[in-house]
């Protein structure tokens, strides 16, 4: 019997391509047509939730990152503030060889306050170093710290 249903219904559907071949196609592709719309739905929709996300992420780096450059900015105005104020602590000493005119060889020792050099010492060893590489070192470090908080904040 089941034998006997199913050679009819593969005979209906037979006749029916058949005598109406272009009507059954139609019929189809608008069904498959329906069917893609809808996954195509699902898709655009996944797409535009990642969208939004990202959108929120964006504008939460963006005021972070203003936010560190704010830090930034404040700290660097801190910083050489204290820069200055080491420089009108400690004056400049610039060692000037003498020129051997109607004196011993050697070298004289002259405060010179507009010099742009700094006489740092430690227990043995003088070490001379311009205010332009101690400023450098100091923009160096205030930029290496803003970024390492603003690296730490995204945590």
């Amino acid at each position: 019997m089941i034998f006997l249903a199913l050679n009819w219904i593969k005979g209906t559907l037979l006749n029916v391509f058949v005598k109406y071949p272009w009507q059954i196609s139609l019929v189809l592709a608008i069904l498959f047509g329906a069917y893609e719309y809808r996954e195509n739905h699902k898709h655009i929709a996944q797409i535009d939730a990642i969208a939004k996300v990202g959108k929120t992420q964006n504008n939460l780096f963006a005021k972070d990152a203003i936010n560190a450059q704010d830090d930034h900015d404040k700290m660097a105005a801190v910083s050489n503030d204290i820069l200055a104020a080491y420089a009108r602590a400690h004056p400049v000493f610039v060692r000037i060889p003498n020129s051997g005119a109607g004196k011993g060889a050697g070298a004289d020792i002259h405060e010179n306050t507009t010099a742009n050099s700094e006489l740092a010492t430690t227990s043995e060893i003088s070490v001379t170093i311009t205010r332009g590489d101690l400023a450098t070192c100091d923009a160096d470090y205030v930029y290496a710290k803003s970024a390492y908080d603003w690296a730490e904040s995204l945590k």
